[in-house]
């Protein structure tokens, strides 16, 4: 069975490069510019992890990640963020979040986790 990963993120190169980097015949990466187009996907495509950045244009990160939880209390969440700070880490953790990961992104850090995430 092939596992979907959803990404969010306002940053266009971003969701190009995960999608160029993590997509692969196990795994299927679909994307979302937005906090409405990251809803109207998780209900679509109930992926097994989300990639959500913090910070989404006018959208917060937080906000959006309680609102998925409440579609589904499983989704897997990981927070990408290029504006990290231990309280804002701590948050995420704090609320349910599976990881957290700083942009500019470790692609091996980020496949790692993406991997043991998806094993859970």
């Amino acid at each position: 069975m092939m596992d979907t990963l959803l990404v969010i993120d306002d940053e266009p190169g971003i969701r190009r490069t995960i999608t160029d980097v993590l997509e692969s015949d196990t795994l299927r990466v679909v994307t979302a510019e937005n906090a409405l187009d990251g809803l109207r996907l998780l209900r679509e495509e109930s992926p097994s992890v989300v990639l959500l950045d913090i910070r989404l244009g006018r959208d917060s990160g937080l906000e959006l990640f309680e609102k998925l939880r409440s579609i589904d209390p499983k989704v897997l969440v990981i927070f990408i963020t290029g504006h990290g700070t231990s309280e804002v880490a701590i948050e995420t953790m704090k609320r349910g979040a599976f990881d957290y990961l700083l942009k500019p992104l470790d692609f091996d850090q980020l496949q790692q986790t993406v991997d043991t995430a998806l094993k859970i």
